[in-house]
């Protein structure tokens, strides 16, 4: 019988660089690409490729320069390559130190799509916490099947956490660091009608996990704007509708500390 697994090749480690805990691979086989867990021991993320299947995979990397580097200060605590789309993605790491990896360009506790045809940076999701738990890091992403969910991990000394993603709904969450609520409130969102933008405004009097979420008119859940612990505060997540919805009625739900609120809001393009 032929095995399912079949030796194909090798991919030498010549770098001799602290911690690595992962690599990842482009769907065709011929990109390898591979970070230091540690800011402080490895320069970059590092990419070997071979010209085709029946050929040795190899890098230009000189540890004297950037040759060879594809993305300078960025590490890694965990990757995989999204199925919808074949981008390869990797979770930028805290330093075993415990401070923030030296890089101005990347932001902790965030994961980098990157396309292996070119290696150019095109998309990332980015993971927000109330508390800095020591020892946090980027230690797990995973995709669907069909590439439209993205499940991220958070290992810490205090809550791990687990994240969850839906494609196309663009979003950013801001919180007022100085307004403290006294209820639970979920304001109208502006502008109204929209296009392709719009703010969505809520309050919280105390922590707790939130939901905010928009809904078809026939209750089909169509985006998720929040999906996480939040502390208490006032908070404004922006949305962005470009390429994802059509023009319609959309309903926003909010559920948070037992609490349920809606609003309804027209996207016209």
């Amino acid at each position: 019988t032929t095995p399912s697994f079949a030796f194909a090749g090798l991919v030498t480690d010549t770098l001799k660089f602290g911690i690595g805990r992962n690599v990842e691979v482009s769907a065709d086989g011929n990109h390898v690409y591979w970070a230091n867990s540690v800011a402080t021991q490895a320069p970059g993320l590092i990419k070997f490729t071979r010209p085709d299947e029946f050929s040795p995979y190899a890098t230009n990397f000189n540890p004297l320069d950037s040759t060879g580097i594809v993305h300078p200060g960025l590490t890694s605590e965990s990757s995989t390559r999204d199925p919808g789309t074949g981008h390869v993605w990797f979770g930028h790491a805290r330093d075993c130190c415990g401070s923030i990896a030296d890089s101005t360009k990347y932001t902790f506790l965030t994961w980098y799509g990157i396309d292996p045809a070119t290696d150019e940076l095109v998309d990332s999701l980015s993971f927000n916490l109330p508390t800095d738990y020591a020892g946090e890091n980027t230690r797990a992403i995973a995709f669907t099947a069909d590439g439209l969910y993205a499940y991220v991990g958070i290992f810490n000394g205090g809550q791990p956490t687990v994240k969850k993603f839906m494609r196309g709904a663009r979003t950013s969450i801001q919180r007022d660091p100085v307004e403290i609520p006294n209820g639970f409130t979920l304001s109208q969102n502006y502008p109204n009608p929209f296009n392709p933008q719009t703010k969505i405004e809520f309050e919280m009097k105390d922590g707790g996990f939130a939901k905010l979420k928009v809904y078809d008119v026939l209750g089909r859940e169509v985006a998720t704007l929040v999906d996480e612990h939040l502390a208490a505060g006032k908070y404004t997540a922006t949305f962005n509708a470009a390429n994802t919805l059509s023009s319609g009625t959309y309903v926003y739900q909010l559920e948070v500390a037992g609490h349920r609120l809606s609003g309804k809001m027209t996207l016209v393009k």
